[in-house]
């Protein structure tokens, strides 16, 4: 903050010529998801009881949403990690799958045989855990644990790296 900012001894309220300002950090492990390091506004104001009212307001709301993207932090990670799970279980399935149809090359497998093998298992615990989200409430974290796993929604910059590792970009070139 520059030096013409004057400390008023209020919590959150500084001083420039004759206005009264808000100034409030915003937590590091949130900064990108925030999109800024400091909020800073003036209260349009020199009074100081209605600086503190209003910096007061501000304060209580921007806790808020600090709480919010915290939560939706940690439900993008979840997301995430059951994308990266959901791609390794594809992987481990489609080689029990070629190795089952090199041993019965003139037949498709069963309903039976593929439970038996195992294949789908980790789908199914996924979608039991979304309904279990849902059961409780939690039906825009589910909806966005959904859209991230299934690469409909990419999600807030600080986590695209980690999304792009977790679709196997790579892999899927090389492939096409």
């Amino acid at each position: 903050m520059p030096r013409t900012y004057k400390s008023t001894g209020r919590s959150n309220i500084y001083r420039k010529a004759n206005t009264l300002y808000f100034r409030m950090t915003v937590p590091k492990d949130i900064v990108d998801l925030f999109g800024q390091s400091e909020v800073y506004q003036s209260l349009q104001t020199s009074d100081l009881r209605i600086a503190e009212e209003k910096a007061s307001v501000m304060r209580s709301a921007l806790r808020r949403e600090f709480t919010q993207l915290r939560a939706s932090n940690s439900a993008v990670k979840e997301a995430l990690k059951i994308k990266r799970e959901l791609e390794e279980a594809k992987k481990r399935e489609e080689e029990i799958l070629k190795s089952w149809r090199r041993m019965n090359p003139w037949e498709e497998p069963t309903a039976r045989q593929l439970q038996d093998l195992g294949i789908g298992l980790f789908d199914d615990a996924v979608s039991t855990y979304i309904d279990k989200l849902r059961e409780q409430r939690k039906d825009q974290e589910a909806e966005l644990i959904v859209d991230i796993a299934e690469s409909k929604r990419v999600p807030t910059s600080c986590l695209v790296g980690e999304f792009v590792d977790s679709t196997n970009l790579k892999d899927r070139t090389r492939k096409e």
